[in-house]
């Protein structure tokens, strides 16, 4: 194999990166909102997944937004 020379466990803490850039896409509220005019909603969606905290994203939107 190329690449790293040592097993895992031998590597040092400082030489694993992480990947530039956000993890995931970021929601942008206008600076104007104030606090109280901004809401966290849980939004729950269906998932194969065997484990149920993931299935369900926590989303900050303004009050102004239309939830269907």
């Amino acid at each position: 194999m190329s690449g790293v020379s040592e097993p895992l466990s031998r590597v040092k803490l400082g030489t694993l990166r992480r990947p530039e850039g956000p993890a995931e896409p970021m929601v942008v509220v206008p600076v104007d909102v104030e606090k109280e005019d901004v809401r966290i909603l849980k939004v729950c969606f269906y998932s194969n997944s065997f484990n149920p905290g993931k299935n369900f994203k926590l989303v900050k939107c303004t009050v102004q937004t239309e939830i269907r």
